[in-house]
Parts: structure tokens; C-alpha cells; sequence
């Protein structure tokens, strides 16, 4: 009688083992890999044209965004260099946790701003705002150099220096092209 209880514990024994086994291999195929979490584009503030710029480093290389030769914040402490580090890791930030879908053209506190957004012709707020741009900028304009850079019209990124005209470009620009594979 003490065999077969002993007989049946170790049966019982192997069969818990068996399905903790199971339920970890079950497990595992259903998490993510660390790659599969990982951001496939990276925003950095390096140099183009010996000038601070924004970098979206992807798969397919690396896109000039931003390039920030305008000092006409830095009075207020917020030179090329000091933006282009601050903005940089805005995109990267919001990039990382979804909120970098399209990025928008809009108004705050009466200036002009380019934002990021979940979704098309999403507005503008402080929680996603990307930067400020001069007064007499034209945001909508920032936002056709940008598509331009995405049709690869243009391998220059968007420079923020000189006074931009009235234009009646689109108000937003996805994405998603970033992330593509060729």
C-alpha cells in the first residue's frame, strides 16, 4: 500500500512539474521579446551642416527633422544647441509612449507651436507641445517642409532661422513612415 501512495506522489509530483512547464512555455510566447518593446526610431539632437538638428534615427537610415540655427530664443536662455537638446528628447519621449503619431501644426498662448498628436488634426496643448516657433512664423508651412522631408522630396531637414510666409498647407503630417520597412 506505501508503494502505491508513493508510486501516485511521484505521479502527481511529475504532473504538477509537466504543467508549470507547459504554462511557462504557454507564457513566453505570448510576451513580447525586449526587442519587440524596444523603439524602432530613436529622436537625438546631433549635427547637420556643423548646426544642432534633430535626428529620427531608423531603419532606413537616419532623418533631419529640425535644424536649429534661430537665436531668436536664445535671449531667453534657449539657444540652437539648448533647444535642440530640449526638443530632441520631447520626440523621443513622447515617441516612446505612443503620443507621437502625427505632429501638428497650432497656436499657444497666442505663438505659433508644432505638437505631437495620437491622431489626425489633433490639437495642440501644453502636454504635447514639441516646440515654439517665432511669432511671425507660419506653423502650417513647418508642417510642408516636413511632409516634403517624408515624400523625400528633400533630404534637408526643417530649418528654423528665417520668417516663414502664409502658406495653406495641410495642418498635420503622420508618422508612420518612420517606422516602414522599404
Amino acid at each position: 500500500m506505501k508503494l502505491l501512495q508513493v508510486a501516485t506522489l511521484s505521479a502527481h509530483r511529475l504532473l504538477m512539474l509537466s504543467l508549470v512547464t507547459i504554462a511557462a512555455i504557454s507564457c513566453s510566447l505570448f510576451v513580447p521579446s525586449s526587442q519587440a518593446l524596444t523603439a524602432t526610431t530613436n529622436f537625438v539632437c546631433a549635427k547637420s551642416d556643423g548646426k544642432p538638428a534633430t535626428i529620427a534615427k531608423t531603419k532606413k537610415g537616419d532623418v533631419t527633422l529640425v535644424i536649429w540655427s534661430s537665436e531668436g530664443f536664445s535671449e531667453a536662455g534657449f539657444t540652437p544647441q539648448v533647444r535642440c537638446q530640449q526638443v530632441s528628447a520631447r520626440f523621443q519621449s513622447m515617441y516612446r509612449s505612443g503620443q507621437l503619431k502625427f505632429i501638428a501644426a497650432g497656436t499657444l498662448n497666442k505663438l505659433p507651436v508644432i505638437c505631437a498628436t495620437t491622431q489626425f488634426s489633433g490639437t495642440c496643448n501644453q502636454q504635447n507641445l514639441l516646440y515654439t516657433l517665432k511669432p511671425e512664423s507660419d506653423p502650417q508651412l513647418v508642417i510642408k517642409r516636413l511632409m516634403a522631408i517624408r515624400n523625400r522630396a528633400t533630404s534637408k531637414g526643417v530649418e528654423e532661422s528665417a520668417t516663414s510666409s502664409t502658406s495653406t498647407a495641410a495642418n498635420s503630417i503622420d508618422l508612420s513612415w518612420l517606422d516602414e520597412e522599404d
